[in-house]
């Protein structure tokens, strides 16, 4: 009998308070690399792990109500990435029924390891366990893979989108809304 292929150590946990400064790094690192051509090079240098450290603290030992929720994906013990569920914040005559996953983000090195999945598929548990019935997300309009990632998980564009700016002489960012029914 051969001995069987270990499996991956990865994993999806509600976020702790002491995950705060890795969450931070996931997302200084993936904000240099997905807006290096939007948001002026001092904003991309001053941004660090600490400036936004106590942020995400408060975020995950103080959410707005109980169907805020911040996850965490590990590989091994390494935090690689987060997701972010709550209320959809633009649902309209919907509010009560739309959730939303307000951020997924992996960290560069850790991409294309199911992190994402993992994180999307708790991130929507935790919208229907509060009784949604719908979720929406947001995906840069020139994001292929992502928007490709979102499809393949059952999303579709549903013809939303918004407009980010961040500031002057910098490239509004378009952003499209996807969406899935809960069922």
């Amino acid at each position: 009998m051969s001995d069987p292929t270990p499996l991956a150590d990865a994993s999806v946990r509600d976020a702790r308070a002491e995950d705060a400064l890795a969450i931070g790094s996931v997302m200084v690192a993936s904000w240099k690399q997905l807006y290096a051509d939007v948001l002026p090079a001092q904003t991309l240098q001053s941004l660090t792990p600490l400036a936004v450290a106590d942020d995400w603290k408060r975020s995950i030992t103080s959410p707005p109500t109980p169907r805020h929720k911040v996850l965490v994906a590990l590989e091994g013990p390494a935090l690689v990435g987060y997701a972010v569920a709550a209320p959809a914040g633009d649902a309209g005559e919907t509010a009560g029924a739309v959730g939303e996953v307000v951020d997924l983000v992996i960290h560069p090195d850790s991409t294309r390891h199911g992190h994402g999945s993992r994180l999307l598929n708790a991130s929507v548990d935790h919208l229907r366990a509060h009784g949604y019935t719908e979720v929406v997300t947001w995906c840069g309009e020139r994001d292929r893979l992502r928007s490709r990632f979102l499809e393949s998980a059952g999303f579709a564009d549903d013809g939303g989108r918004r407009r980010m700016d961040s500031g002057p002489g910098t490239p509004a960012v378009v952003q499209v809304r996807y969406s899935a029914a809960l069922d």
